[in-house]
């Protein structure tokens, strides 16, 4: 299996990479038993999907971030704060609903699914 898969992110470098590693470790199959070869073409296929589905992502190939379904309103919190748009100094009483705010961030970004999971990407 891919060790970034099922992470809250994955860098869209590490699927390029991964996946000519994978290309090239199917140049030369001699010395693969049948369950190494089989767990090598299952991770392609995984691959091949996930870079198929982002193919129109602008930034693809110098990187970008695939943020996990479950783990996107704390992506999108941590980016606001990191921005400036949320105050250093916000009184404690003020609370904001970062699963709400999240939702409305999704206009901006692709799902995409891996592993019967579903990641976002920004699509713009």
């Amino acid at each position: 299996m891919i060790d970034f898969i099922g992470q809250d992110f994955i860098d869209s470098r590490n699927v390029i990479e991964k996946l000519e590693e994978i290309n090239g470790q199917l140049e030369d199959t001699d010395d693969l038993d049948e369950s190494e070869l089989d767990e090598l073409l299952e991770d392609k296929q995984i691959l091949e999907s996930i870079v198929e589905q982002c193919s129109d992502v602008p930034d693809w190939e110098y990187g970008e971030t695939l943020i996990r379904s479950d783990y996107f309103p704390n992506y999108i919190e941590d980016l606001c704060k990191d921005c400036g748009w949320i105050p250093q100094d916000l009184p404690w009483w003020l609370e904001i609903d970062w699963d709400k705010t999240a939702e409305n961030c999704k206009i901006d970004y692709m799902s995409v699914d891996i592993c019967d999971e579903t990641y976002y990407i920004r699509d713009c």
